[in-house]
């Protein structure tokens, strides 16, 4: 969803904000390839795809298959939704790509059906990585299209025919195509209802009569396109954004216009035929020793000199980083999930699977939907991480042996935990540890009161607990946060957990209650270090100063660090350029940030 919800789109609900509705494209479009067996269709993101599927009948199902068996409806891409490619984490990248995958192996193909995707088609993202690039080449796709890339390269590209090129990562060849004119038909000749392009008209006694002109200014746009490649085939995108929603309109004009076209090919001097991405590929690189390497990056994108799409980068940080938290919360339900099967009518990690598939889409995680599409983003991992939260609850429930249910402590970053809220009880803590390393981790549970030890369940041992008093910035944030935190240092084995008792002591003494931060009177800098380096921070603005490596050289190397805050100011348009600096393009308004002075730190 950019301007709508996923489902707003599919539907075509809210035609107030835009006129779109994708179920209506996969009804129509499979009527006009039953009709005529040489026309084709790509379909890429499944998440549109499943709820289509799901509302059809066990004949239309069949009749799906038959046409992708004959090679008329091809899936390319085919995960849950065309992923950005600078915000997103590999692990979600991958998962995403996974899960419309599985789907569309398991609920579409059937025996003699091979629905298995050949083309990456992200022709929509904000710039390209070279690591998205090796992703797929390793998932088994062959080919990759794309439509933006920064106009300076697609300019020497363009005058060169390098616009398709081998991209070698990861000891794989992937085949690119960067699509000639982003990823929309030849201007003028969009057939869609929504559009105001004339029809083509063949009766020559209409006054409306307009072949003649039609059919030679769009082979005139053909012919300029092919000088700019290499192979003798040109791919033609026909359609864009929620095209085809009246299928029948769409194919009637294409068809019309194909046959004017290849009455005079010979003097054209090509002809017009139905095809895929597959097809394209594979002619294509049968000249593939005129092809051009490349291996690195395609960031960041531009598209003129003052419009660079880098300010994505940063757009709707706290979605960003919501997504990566749920992220980490999938890893480990996946992993709870396989370790101990799946309960009959219990919880189960498909909700967050499917938030998280969808909110890798390039205008999810990249933070440039509108304000209540990101919310339904939001909404739905919210709902999924509840759930993988019981999944996860009830395995460590069951690994650990226990006989009353944990509970997960979401708001713990603001010292609230309603489990903990009772000032007369004692908690069992299980700790889970996703990753394949031990891990050291310092825990903080919010209490009521610091009367309480802490027991390690597996050794006996009684461990070390300190109590910090709730900072009044947090209070202010959350009138509910409890008073205290309690610090515990977590020693974790790799992909297991550890358990831990914090039991009701009011006899045994307690702990110093500590402030949210401990100020020294000393000048000397605050020092955290490990085996490996060594950090100093400023005892009274929390800035970091220097940053030693202890294993480099006989004394260790060091950086001085300086620290700052600054900003810049957007630009609203200037005599320039208007483009204005937003969502997607940072554009400052001069070069020079602004400096916001050195914090200091409170207690």
């Amino acid at each position: 969803g950019w301007l709508k919800t996923v489902d707003q789109y599919y539907y075509g609900t809210h035609n107030d904000i835009y006129r779109g509705g994708v179920q209506y494209i996969l009804d129509t479009v499979i009527d006009e390839l039953l009709k005529d067996s040489n026309k084709t269709f790509i379909y890429v993101e499944m998440a549109f795809f499943k709820r289509w599927w799901d509302e059809q009948s066990t004949d239309m199902k069949n009749t799906v298959r038959k046409l992708v068996k004959g090679g008329q409806f091809e899936f390319v891409n085919a995960g849950w939704c065309m992923n950005d490619e600078a915000s997103v984490h590999y692990t979600a990248t991958i998962d995403q790509m996974s899960e419309g995958m599985v789907w569309l192996q398991k609920e579409v193909g059937v025996p003699g059906v091979d629905v298995t995707p050949n083309i990456a088609w992200q022709i929509d993202p904000f710039g390209h990585s070279s690591a998205h690039a090796a992703l797929v080449a390793q998932m088994g796709l062959k080919g990759l299209f794309f439509a933006r890339m920064d106009y300076q390269d697609y300019n020497k590209r363009k005058a060169n025919k390098d616009l398709e090129y081998n991209w070698f990562v990861e000891d794989r060849n992937l085949f690119t195509g960067v699509m000639y004119r982003h990823y929309n038909e030849p201007p003028g000749y969009d057939f869609d209802q929504r559009r105001e392009n004339a029809p083509m008209v063949r009766n020559r006694n209409s006054p409306e009569y307009n072949m003649p002109s039609r059919v030679a200014g769009f082979v005139k746009y053909m012919n300029e396109q092919s000088s700019h490649y290499r192979s003798g085939n040109i791919m033609l995108t026909m359609g864009g954004d929620f095209c085809y929603q009246n299928a029948r309109m769409y194919f009637k004009n294409l068809d019309i216009l194909m046959d004017a076209v290849n009455k005079d090919s010979a003097k054209n001097g090509f002809k017009m035929f139905y095809s895929t991405p597959t097809k394209y590929m594979n002619a294509v690189i049968k000249g593939a020793d005129l092809l051009q390497n490349k291996t690195d990056d395609l960031f960041p994108y531009a598209n003129d000199p003052h419009s660079y799409w880098t300010g994505y980068f940063t757009s709707r940080p706290g979605l960003k980083r919501y997504v990566r938290d749920c992220n980490s919360v999938l890893q480990a339900c996946k992993q709870i999930e396989a370790t101990i099967g799946v309960r009959k009518g219990g919880p189960t990690s498909e909700k967050l699977r499917y938030a998280m598939a969808v909110a890798q889409h390039h205008d999810a995680v990249s933070g440039t939907s509108k304000q209540h599409v990101a919310d339904d983003y939001a909404q739905r991992l919210a709902i999924g991480q509840t759930e993988c939260e019981g999944v996860i609850n009830m395995g460590l429930k069951k690994l650990a042996g226990l006989t009353h249910n944990l509970q997960s402590c979401r708001m713990a970053n603001e010292s609230v935990c309603e489990v903990t809220r009772n000032e007369n009880s004692s908690y069992t803590i299980i700790v889970y540890n996703p990753r394949n390393l031990p891990r050291v981790e310092y825990l903080r549970i919010p209490l009521v009161h610091p009367h309480y030890s802490l027991l390690d369940v597996a050794s006996g041992r009684r461990e070390h607990i300190e109590f910090v008093r709730t900072s009044k910035e947090t209070k202010n944030i959350n009138p509910s946060a409890l008073p205290l935190v309690g610090v515990i240092k977590a020693h974790l084995p790799p992909l297991g957990y550890t358990s831990y008792m914090l039991n009701l002591d009011l006899d045994t003494p307690r702990s110093p209650i500590r402030k949210s931060w401990h100020r020294s009177n000393s000048a000397e800098p605050l020092v955290v270090e490990s085996k490996v380096y060594k950090i100093e921070f400023d005892i009274d603005t929390g800035a970091m100063l220097r940053i030693t490596n202890k294993l480099a050289g006989l004394t260790g190397v060091s950086d001085k660090i300086i620290q700052r805050y600054m900003q810049y100011t957007s630009n609203t348009g200037d005599k320039i350029s208007n483009q204005p600096s937003g969502a997607y393009i940072f554009r400052p308004k001069t070069q020079k940030a602004d400096d916001l002075g050195t914090p200091t730190l409170t207690d």
